[in-house]
């Protein structure tokens, strides 16, 4: 059987007496070549991150203090280039040293080379820019045996070889995507069925080739997806990407340092890579892991960097550049001097707010134009007599303003230098199916988002069908499902097309309008506990599967690898509605506040409404999070998720912790 690429996207370590411990990991040297490729040239369609892979997982590697790292980034990622620099950075590594192989980029499948030499019959590829299917455009590929014998030279020697393949080849999505309304996102597959290749211009190779095992001795396969899954290009932090290599980056500059030693083991990289794929990608790409067991890597982490069990800096200690303008009756440094976490910038000085305080108005504005928050939004005030005019409103100098300002600063501080999209900031959406009002119209009426077309590229993180009202996300799940319309479509994840002629009122989208608020304002709260839980995430499941959970389904929460004892969790429903789920104290349910260590812990739950994207939240903390679930309780049932990231962040102030997300999604049941 031939070295093949299994499932789509494969981290393989190949480890060959790899040392452990601290001194053993600063003594090794470590080489990369870097491959990513956008601009393909022949054949294959056009990628849009995986030079954004390849830059990052260079620079990781170059922070993590590799000897010499090799990035060849589109048409300068031919064969011949490859082939080069890989045999010059395997002469300059020794034994002991590690030796990365990192490829972003298209993945294909061919008839193998050797009868019977693949199970499936078919060898796996990466595609190279200028790949063709005849002609001098053959060459431009790299077959999985041939890439087995290269790995197997630097195995041989006794150098540990990492390689990243974050390609796909075969595979359909967990959640099935059938929505004609929403674009399906890019995915990294070249060709379905598999490549037939005429007058083909690669040199022949040895049929031994073929014969190299999948499993070389102390090999390890970090498989970024199962079988029946495709890993689609996606928005992670303001960058199209692809979730292996950018959970590879993190973790390799520090974030899979869980015991903060210096050194990354396998089950490390393992746990951090698993799990930020699976939080990011909303349970659609779940890694496999061959052999799921101990075995011996020592990567070094970099000089100072931080893991996710040292108690956090809290993101309310980042100082946001303010402006504080049409005051009165109380100076701007005064009405500072009473803010935490600010500094004063004035809006034509040399310091660039990053928020405005317009006082006279009551609105904060971010300096893209995004409202923060508005203190005058409803101009309402009780009734007045219809023959007399309005009273004029008094003069109003901010200070009775300053707790709201306090709790919106606090809110939106954390996001303060991250890109909008990903950070709680404004969300793209694009607006479809409308009646009567254009979706400029209802797109005005929104706060926290950011009008795009349906067909933007990158897709937009939402997209709400007003006709149908129906919500979904850029992957195309089903987000949410507005009041009595009813979704057709028992599969998971979205919802059919209707037909013509169908007999739904008309709906123009306005009554829709503060729900949708709701929406929006969950998915923002979601982000920013996505980006808290980057780098300290925890190993989560829900049990039995991952696919779409109807009403009245029973699931297991499962939770392990925490290294701390006081557990807390809830789900944040698609409309922002909290569920308080763990510690619970009723007359049914008497929940210990403290879960034992060194084993899985178990959770049972039930699915209701509302339906749609749910997101469970589980934390592991060195001290009870009192005031945390003092707030569930009071919010459990209403749809507060904005107002539960404040509490929630106060809470985790300075205290050691451990914080996971679980994307799940509902539906009632089919009909």
């Amino acid at each position: 059987m031939g070295w093949t690429m299994r499932m789509m996207a494969i981290l393989v370590l190949i480890v060959a007496g790899a040392a452990t411990g601290r001194s053993a990991a600063a003594a090794t040297e470590i080489y990369g070549l870097v491959i990513g490729i956008d601009n393909y040239t022949g054949l294959a369609p056009k990628l849009q991150g995986a030079v954004n892979d390849a830059r990052d997982v260079a620079d990781a590697l170059t922070k993590s203090g590799a000897r010499e790292v090799k990035l060849l980034i589109d048409g300068a990622a031919n064969r011949d280039a490859i082939m080069a620099a890989w045999d010059a950075l395997l002469g300059r590594a020794k034994k002991g040293d590690i030796l990365i192989f990192h490829y972003a980029g298209h993945g294909g499948q061919e008839p193998e080379h050797v009868k019977g030499s693949e199970a499936t019959g078919y060898d796996s590829t990466l595609l190279l820019p200028a790949f063709d299917i005849q002609g001098e455009g053959t060459r431009e590929r790299l077959i999985d045996d041939e890439l087995g014998w290269m790995f197997k030279r630097a195995s041989d020697v006794g150098i540990t070889v990492l390689v990243v393949i974050d390609a796909c080849h075969s595979g359909s999505m967990t959640r099935a995507f059938d929505n004609a309304a929403v674009a399906k996102p890019r995915v990294r597959a070249a060709t379905y069925p598999p490549i037939l290749i005429t007058d083909d211009r690669l040199p022949p190779f040895p049929p031994a080739w073929a014969e190299i095992p999948e499993d070389l001795p102390n090999v390890i396969y970090f498989g970024a997806v199962q079988d029946d899954e495709e890993a689609p290009e996606v928005v992670i932090n303001g960058q199209v990407r692809g979730a292996l290599s950018w959970a590879l980056a993190q973790g390799l500059r520090g974030g899979a340092d869980a015991r903060h030693d210096g050194v990354i083991t396998k089950e490390e990289l393992q746990a951090f890579i698993t799990e930020n794929i699976r939080m990011q990608l909303e349970g659609r790409q779940h890694p496999s892991v061959i052999p799921p067991g101990f075995r011996s890597l020592a990567f070094p982490a970099p000089a100072g960097a931080k893991g996710p069990l040292e108690a956090a800096a809290s993101p309310l200690d980042l100082a946001v550049p303010l402006a504080i303008i049409h005051t009165s009756g109380v100076d701007a440094t005064d009405l500072a001097a009473s803010l935490k976490g600010v500094m004063l910038a004035d809006a034509g000085g040399t310091v660039v707010p990053a928020v405005m305080w317009d006082v006279a108005a009551g609105r904060i504005t971010a300096a893209d134009g995004q409202v923060v928050a508005d203190f005058a939004a409803d101009p309402t005030r009780g009734i007045r007599r219809t023959d007399s005019p309005p009273a004029a409103p008094p003069a109003h100098d901010g200070r009775s303003d300053l707790p709201k300002v306090q709790a919106a600063l606090d809110l939106w501080r954390q996001t303060a230098t991250r890109p909008p999209a990903e950070s709680g900031g404004a969300l793209t959406l694009a607006v479809i199916n409308t009646d009567r009002l254009g979706p400029e119209d209802l797109t005005r009426s929104l706060r926290g988002v950011k009008p795009v077309a349906v067909n933007a590229d990158p897709a937009p993180m939402l997209t709400w069908d007003v006709a149908r009202g129906q919500v979904f996300t850029n992957l195309g799940d089903l987000v949410y499902q507005f009041g009595d319309r009813k979704a057709d479509d028992p599969t998971r994840g979205f919802t059919r097309a209707v037909a013509a002629g169908d007999n739904r009122p008309a709906n123009d989208g306005r009554g829709d309008l503060p729900k949708f608020q709701d929406v929006v304002d969950n998915w923002q709260a979601v982000q920013r506990i996505k980006r808290l839980a980057e780098s300290r995430s925890l190993q989560m499941a829900l049990k039995p599967d991952d696919k779409r959970h109807t009403d009245g389904a029973k699931l297991t929460f499962v939770i392990e690898g925490h290294n701390q004892t006081y557990f807390t969790l809830f789900n944040l429903g698609s409309d922002g509605t909290v569920n308080f789920l763990y510690p619970l104290d009723t007359a049914e349910v008497k929940d210990p506040l403290q879960i034992p260590l060194g084993r899985a812990y178990t959770v049972p739950l039930v699915v209701e409404a509302p339906y749609g994207a749910d997101h469970l939240v589980a934390i592991a903390s060195a001290q009870p999070l009192t005031a945390l679930h003092k707030t569930l309780q009071e919010f459990d049932g209403k749809p507060m998720a904005s107002a539960l990231v404040t509490v929630l962040l106060k809470d985790l102030e300075g205290q050691t912790y451990q914080i996971g997300v679980h994307g799940s999604y509902t539906a009632a049941a089919k009909p």
